[in-house]
């Protein structure tokens, strides 16, 4: 990538980013407040239980330091 490749203005948008967080409820609430944000799409269907840390580790490759 060359130094011109990103200049102010040229980024168009953000598609999504991954952040792997102990609370996602907490984790949601701090930055939908912290960038003014409206969430306008959730992986979690309403009614079913969350996954524990657990469950998720091997799935998001997350090792015990």
């Amino acid at each position: 990538m060359t130094k011109d490749a990103i200049k102010p203005g040229k980024v168009r948008g953000i598609d999504h980013i991954g952040i792997t967080v102990p609370d996602v409820e907490a984790a949601t609430r701090f930055l939908s407040e912290a960038f003014d944000a409206t969430i306008v799409y959730d992986t979690v269907a309403d009614g079913l239980p969350r996954r524990s840390p657990e469950d998720l580790a091997p799935t998001v490759a997350l090792n015990e330091a």
